[in-house]
């Protein structure tokens, strides 16, 4: 039973078939019981044939991309209550398409494929006593291979054990099996309580009952002698995927290059070796991975890169241990110098460029001609807050002016508009920038894009085309719900973001594809294909990402567009959400350090671990800094308790009117072993207030740093002017694991 709103009311729960609405609902019950119902009004044709090796079914030949149809769906709380909840998804059951008549002995049981269904939460003031609607019912190729090569090997077991059929008999011809489609659905109701319980039935009245088909193929004609063949024990890897390339700033002057990836196999328990590859022809070493009792393996990994700039190209996982490659994934790494420096600095970033036509056209020599299109960008936030000024830029002229101040993480948007005017083609290109200025005046960041737009003749179907069958959705709604907490030292998250799109036709069918975005870039894509006048939502679930070490609010934009079946984006939604962390009270916490370096934030007691994300860091042994202290003669550090063999790492600043700054000389160490160092005094120049900061290595809990102020005695300067640095050269990304 969900445990959605489990502390304020009982779930109503209810499962009906496919040939007719549950008739456990005639059954007597209070006059008013809610009253909820789902079945299948269309089912689409579909054969799928699953291969085989002559002793059983292996892989898919031919299958279309997803299983489809429709499902009507009707949550009825009579007159005492209100509907706060529904969800409902289809479910597959297969079974041996050589009985024909009568009652027919499932091959498996009722899978549900719940991922891949439809539900929707009404806010307070805002929930409807009855929802009668028709969703889609939509079961990729992907979730779906597993039933129709599982229930194939069923069907070769009954055979075998049940007929006494050997596998010659077996495998020497096509065999069919039949999918039945049926429905699963759960609601939540204010008002009466009620129960409805009953599995997903199909009579042998089915309307659908022959439309999806799987095909069990014969083995080949001629099959070879069962030997050991070493080409069989390479897997044969039906996909490898990048799914992202991120980046994450260590506290001390680290940074780390996180990929997230994925490879589906034919078969189980599979040992797959690859490498990953940059597009400069860098490897990385050999990873094994084994994809265990599924099908599917999931990779992370992170690789350390110097933190002293950005990086930027493809990557890409080729195999080892058989031939396969992914599509190359671009990255761009924004690797912040020092992310936790008192005075760090990063200048926003333009991360967003994007033209898009509007539904406004104008006929121009028999054509329809985009009228106008939108103009939007995205400003995004890398450290410390910073103030500016955005312009938005067309064809080289000024189109929007915007202030902006952005923090680590943020976005802001910047949009505009602009007409388009046609003379003598049929085709332009629009010239797009955006430059962002400091508030001093310099530029820090550009982004400059080129798109191109079309007319189109009168029977391409665009939106401005009353007489094509492409139409424009009635309703299209957006919204945006915090789901989950995440725990850290002091603070309370939010773990993900609900997002929800729901999509009214009008009084003609709707054809097309709905997209989600967040924060510009692409989560879904749905294929779109609504009969006229019929309501359906779609929805993912976006994980937050938060570094309590540098922020605790962000802001993301939520889009969604939806674009006709000709490919013209004709309607789009979007929200700007705030998401902030909230602060917790935390039992035996110590004083802040001083100089203010963690003001506001509680302090981790010494010696205890901490929990990040379910990570746990545990602190060194406590210790102390004993010198520099005070006004000093030498430029000496010792330090008492840790370890003889720990290693610390070592930053020094020096005390401005605007507080403590960063200070990197080649003289001034970054490391130290043991409890004793020594570094330069003369490297310590442009004031006499200083302060050393000493961290555990290999911590990322900025607390369990200790921190000690000194004066050094004041020093002559010589006079010598001082020759400028060159400028740095392009940093080339170089993938770590092997030697280059």
């Amino acid at each position: 039973m969900s445990q959605r709103n489990q502390n304020r009311r009982p779930l109503r729960l209810g499962l009906t078939g496919v040939a007719a609405f549950a008739s456990v609902l005639a059954i007597a019950e209070p006059a008013l019981a809610d009253v909820g119902r789902s079945k299948v009004t269309r089912l689409d044709s579909a054969t799928i044939t699953v291969r085989s090796d002559g002793e059983s079914y292996t892989s898919l030949v031919e299958a279309p991309p997803a299983i489809t149809g429709a499902i009507e769906v009707e949550f009825d709380a009579e007159v005492a209550g209100r509907v706060t909840f529904w969800e409902v998804w289809a479910e597959l059951q297969a079974e041996d398409g050589s009985e024909q008549g009568g009652y027919s002995v499932p091959l498996i049981p009722w899978v549900k494929y719940e991922s891949y269904g439809h539900s929707r939460s009404y806010d307070a003031g805002n929930r409807p006593r009855r929802v009668h609607l028709t969703v889609t019912l939509n079961v990729p190729r992907a979730a779906y291979d597993s039933l129709a090569i599982s229930a194939c090997n069923a069907l070769a077991y009954r055979l075998r054990n049940r007929q006494g059929l050997g596998n010659q008999e077996i495998f020497s011809q096509d065999r069919m099996i039949r999918v039945r489609a049926g429905t699963g659905h759960r609601w939540e109701m204010s008002g009466a309580a009620g129960i409805h319980e009953t599995p997903p039935w199909v009579d042998s009245s089915d309307p659908h009952r022959d439309k999806v088909r799987v095909v069990c193929q014969k083995a080949p004609t001629q099959v070879p002698p069962v030997v050991e063949e070493p080409a069989r024990e390479k897997p044969e890897v039906k996909t490898a995927e990048i799914l992202s390339v991120d980046e994450s700033s260590g506290f001390i002057g680290g940074c780390t290059m996180k990929i997230d990836a994925r490879i589906t196999t034919n078969k189980t328990h599979e040992e797959l070796r690859f490498r990953y590859v940059s597009d400069q022809g860098h490897q990385s070493d050999i990873k094994t991975v084994n994809t265990g009792g599924g099908t599917l393996a999931i990779l992370q990994h992170e690789y350390d890169l110097p933190s002293d700039g950005d990086y930027s190209g493809k990557v890409r996982i080729e195999g080892v241990s058989s031939n396969f490659v992914s599509a190359w994934k671009n990255y761009d790494l924004d690797c912040i110098a020092t992310p936790n420096d008192l005075q760090a600095v990063l200048p926003p970033k333009a991360f967003h460029l994007e033209a898009i036509a509007t539904a406004d056209e104008v006929v121009y020599q028999g054509r329809f001609c985009p009228a106008k299109v939108k103009v939007w960008g995205i400003v995004k936030g890398r450290s410390k807050a910073q103030s500016g000024t955005a312009w938005l830029v067309v064809n080289g002229k000024p189109k929007v002016k915007q202030p902006f101040v952005a923090e680590d993480g943020q976005t802001v948007i910047v949009e505009g508009e602009q007409e388009l005017s046609w003379d003598g083609s049929f085709k332009q290109d629009v010239n797009l920038g955006l430059y962002l200025m400091s508030k001093a005046g310099p530029q820090v960041g550009e982004l400059e894009k080129t798109q191109t737009f079309e007319c189109r003749a009168p029977n391409a179907g665009g939106p401005g085309d009353r007489t094509s069958d492409a139409s424009v959705p009635e309703v299209l709604g957006l919204t945006v719900v915090r789901r989950g907490e995440k725990t850290f030292p002091g603070y309370v998250c939010p773990e993900r973001m609900r997002v929800d799109g729901s999509l009214q036709s009008g009084n003609k069918p709707l054809k097309g594809s709905l997209s989600i975005f967040v924060g510009g870039t692409q989560q879904q894509k749905y294929m779109i294909d609504l009969p006229a006048n019929t309501g359906n939502g779609y929805g993912i679930e976006y994980e937050l990402s938060w570094n309590p070490e540098m922020k605790l609010e962000q802001t993301l934009l939520f889009t969604i567009q939806f674009a006709n079946q000709h490919g013209h984006v004709v309607k789009t939604a979007e929200r700007m959400t705030n998401i902030a962390c909230r602060e917790v009270a935390m039992p035996n916490v110590v004083g802040g350090a001083s100089g203010g370096l963690s003001a506001g934030r509680p302090q981790q007691q010494a010696g205890r671990p901490s929990t990040a994300g379910g990570l746990i860091l545990q602190p060194a042994a406590t210790f102390a800094v004993e010198a520099p202290r005070g006004s000093i003669k030498s430029g000496r550090i010792e330090l008492s308790g840790g370890k003889a063999d720990a290693k610390y790492l070592l930053r020094f600043y020096r005390k401005t009117g605007k507080g403590y700054q960063h200070v990197r000389s080649a003289k001034l160490p970054r490391l130290m072993t043991g409890r004793k160092a020594a570094f330069k005094l003369a490297a310590l120049t442009g004031g006499r207030s200083w302060r050393l900061e000493v961290c555990p290595a290999g911590s990322k809990n900025r607390k369990v740093c200790k921190i000690a102020d000194f004066q050094v005695p004041s020093l002559r300067t010589t006079g010598k002017a001082k020759t400028p640095k060159k400028p740095a050269s392009t940093k080339v990304f170089i993938m770590p694991g092997l030697g280059n």
